[in-house]
């Protein structure tokens, strides 16, 4: 084993990336993951097969198609805190993993992490959720299964956050990639050369960049692909920025969304919440003006 402090976020994102283009094709894929995510400490091969697993049998549950959400995000449980789990008070990083799939009775779910319990009559060892549940439990974390049949299944892994010491921070300061993983930010105008110089911009300080010249085909892409902001014109053809903004909102709330628009019209702005009005970013702009807006904006988070 090699236990070292890695990312659950990257480690989800890697599992992502790794899925076969023919599965996702066949459900909606919804991933939200905490920028500001704490380090956890343990074997990273054996964290990628738990993801692995588990969002294997999160697909498995939908052989129609569905939703599969993977939301990772910090939590500190209390004293006080009413804990189902066996976990002591303190900080955890969690991940979150759900599906819209057939779900499970009661009876069925209290025993999927006993060894060589399995639904699939006819492939699965049994093995594979059993060995999930043992490699949390000895990194001391925990597992959570909410389930309701027809309905689909939703379980949370906890982990530990791991603060390293002053000394190991000194000696992997400098050999320690970044944990964070690639932000991707979504870019909506009709307008070509401002589309032009976003993603010039934007693709210069590492982030991926995603372009739509209309509300619809932003629609398309962000259901078909993970997107952390949408950065949007106002004033469009066919669907506006705020129409837009309510769409995004309905079916994407985990995505963050940053407007702009001239001046001349920004006296005249839709009813958006006051916090997208504050960071609207004035045209015509510059390229260096929408990176500091985009990192103002992750760093409200």
């Amino acid at each position: 084993l090699s236990i070292k402090e890695v990312s659950l976020s990257t480690a989800t994102q890697q599992m992502v990336e790794s899925l076969d283009a023919k599965v996702v094709e066949k459900i909606k894929l919804k991933v939200k993951l905490d920028r500001k995510l704490w380090p956890i400490q343990v074997d990273q091969q054996g964290l990628h097969d738990s993801i692995q697993e588990l969002i294997k049998n999160a697909i498995d549950a939908m052989p129609s198609g569905g939703t599969l959400s993977l939301h990772c995000t910090n939590e500190t449980i209390e004293v006080s805190d009413f804990n189902e789990l066996d976990l002591p008070a303190g900080d955890y990083a969690t991940l979150v993993i759900k599906d819209t799939g057939n779900g499970m009775t009661e009876k069925i779910s209290s025993r999927i992490f006993e060894p060589f319990f399995t639904t699939k009559e006819t492939y699965g060892s049994g093995l594979g959720l059993s060995q999930v549940y043992g490699f949390v439990l000895r990194n001391g974390g925990d597992i959570n299964i909410v389930s309701t049949q027809m309905l689909g299944t939703e379980v949370t892994l906890y982990f530990p956050r791991h603060i390293a010491s002053q000394e190991d921070v000194a000696l992997e300061v400098e050999q320690v990639p970044s944990l964070e993983y690639q932000r991707t930010i979504l870019a909506v105008d009709h307008d070509p050369e401002v589309l032009g110089l976003v993603n010039k911009a934007l693709s210069a300080e590492g982030y991926n960049v995603l372009l739509a010249d209309n509300g619809v085909d932003a629609l398309k892409v962000l259901g078909a692909e993970y997107v952390d902001l949408v950065f949007c014109a106002v004033g469009m053809p066919q669907m506006s920025g705020y129409q837009l903004y309510l769409e995004v909102k309905d079916a994407y709330p985990e995505v963050d969304f940053l407007i702009n628009e001239t001046k001349s019209d920004s006296t005249y702005l839709p009813p958006f919440p006051s916090y997208i009005v504050q960071s609207l970013v004035e045209k015509p702009f510059t390229g260096q003006a929408v990176v500091e807006a985009i990192e103002e904006a992750f760093e409200d988070e």
